[in-house]
């Protein structure tokens, strides 16, 4: 009996856990979908993992042109420039 009230407290915080990393999720994946901007997830050596449809909208390319790429390959001058501007902006 003295195993019994370690488990079950376990089992419960495992359980919330598990219902916050589901929650976290899907918030992520909402602004990940419905965000205003492009977002860009990709890997160390800047290969484009995922982006959401909004590429489409503000530059014409569909996501699954770039995904696989790496971004500043796929991007023109002036859009790689853009990135930059950003990317100092945000450190």
């Amino acid at each position: 009996l003295k195993f019994l009230p370690v488990v079950i407290p376990r089992v419960v915080k495992e359980s919330e856990k598990e219902k916050e990393m589901e929650e976290l999720t899907e918030r992520y994946e909402k602004i990940f979908r419905f965000s205003p901007e492009i977002i860009f997830l990709t890997d160390k050596n800047c290969v484009i993992l995922e982006v959401n449809e909004r590429v489409k909208d503000i530059l014409g390319y569909n996501p699954e042109e770039l995904i696989g790429k790496k971004i500043l390959e796929r991007l023109s001058a002036i859009q790689h420039n853009l990135l930059n501007l950003e990317n100092e902006v945000y450190r």
